[in-house]
């Protein structure tokens, strides 16, 4: 009821699934919008309990994909009902080379009105090869380490290991600005972040 009083995503933030408030943000954005039941695709789930989707799903009737490579579908069965068709869950490892694949296989390739991204890896390059406008609202995690200034990513390396790559364990995924230019290119609007830092919000350009 308080949402039209908002002056910025901050003031809407709140965690029940998400790790840090993008359940409040992403519930905020979905209702400006007036999207009641949204169909989302979230990449870089872990076993779904901490994700930025798992709150739309049960709070509402939304539909989506999810996917991650460390996903255990059976123990997953057990907390959401798979069998009803809500939700399609894909154990795999996504890269640039097969994303567009893996969502045009599941018909995910347009009408999404969330799209989430953190793999804390090559984000920058499966970004890339996204369709324009892919969704309506777009959350991506951002290394913050990167700082403000900066136009960088880590290279587009197949399987992608970030505690291999470096042994800080810190250098993964694209800096803010980074983010942010690829998305101006995709046709989305930069909103803002989350208090901590590390998750961007976009809405496409024609909202």
């Amino acid at each position: 009821k308080k949402y039209f009083q908002y002056t910025s995503i901050n003031d809407a933030e709140f965690k029940v699934f998400s790790q840090n408030g993008e359940d409040g943000i992403i519930d905020f954005l979905l209702n400006r919008a007036s999207i009641e039941n949204p169909r989302f695709v979230e990449i870089g789930t872990e076993d779904y309990n901490e994700a930025n989707t798992r709150f739309i799903y049960e709070s509402s009737n939304a539909k989506g994909m999810i996917i991650d490579d460390s996903l255990n579908l059976k123990e997953l069965s057990k907390e959401i009902d798979l069998w009803k068709g809500r939700i399609i869950a894909l154990k795999e490892k996504v890269g640039s080379e097969n994303i567009k694949l893996i969502l045009e296989k599941n018909k995910f390739l347009d009408n999404i009105d969330l799209f989430s991204l953190d793999i804390d890896g090559i984000d920058y390059w499966i970004l890339k090869e996204l369709p324009e406008k892919i969704s309506k609202i777009f959350v991506a995690e951002f290394n913050p380490v990167f700082g403000p200034n900066l136009e960088i990513t880590t290279p587009n390396i197949k399987n992608f290991n970030r505690t291999k790559y470096h042994y800080s364990n810190l250098c993964w995924g694209m800096s803010l600005k980074a983010l942010i230019n690829m998305m101006n290119y995709k046709g989305f609007i930069f909103l803002g972040v989350n208090q901590l830092k590390n998750n961007a919000f976009f809405i496409v350009d024609d909202l």
